[in-house]
């Protein structure tokens, strides 16, 4: 029961995310609402159940960005393991460790993106994102 539950939030989420957040968008950045609920996803539910549903949903964003396919599904499955990881030994309680541990977990997800389209932009001579667009975005996020 637990996890129909949790996967009809993923679907209300991706929708947000596909209709919503471009509204959202501050300076060409616009947040990304997928990344917090793999965050409390992954702190709530077992590591299947979490890894498969970050899976579905970087694979839903992924169909919609096909020159960039799998980055996604590959980087939500990196931070739902690293969430799996840190969240026994992180205490819940002090809300200042919690705040800085999703700040830490969105520049991971940030710096995977960067590099990733550093690497792209090298091979395929596609030019990289804005750099300030990927800061407000670390920010808007956090």
């Amino acid at each position: 029961m637990r996890l129909i539950k949790y996967i009809l939030w993923a679907i209300v989420i991706l929708y947000l995310q596909i209709l919503v957040a471009p509204r959202l968008a501050i300076a060409g950045a616009e947040p990304n609402l997928i990344v917090p609920f793999i965050i409390f996803i992954s702190s709530m539910a077992g590591a299947n159940s979490s890894l498969t549903i970050s899976f579905f949903l970087g694979m839903s964003i992924d169909i919609l960005n096909p020159e960039m396919f799998g980055l996604n599904t590959l980087i939500y499955i990196i931070l739902s393991y690293l969430v799996i990881r840190i969240h026994p030994s992180v205490n819940n309680k002090q809300m200042m460790l919690v705040a800085l541990s999703i700040l830490m977990l969105n520049l991971i997800y940030l710096l995977m993106f960067l590099i990733s389209y550093f690497i792209l932009s090298i091979c395929f001579s596609n030019p990289p994102a804005s750099i300030k667009e990927n800061f407000i975005f670390l920010f808007d996020n956090s």
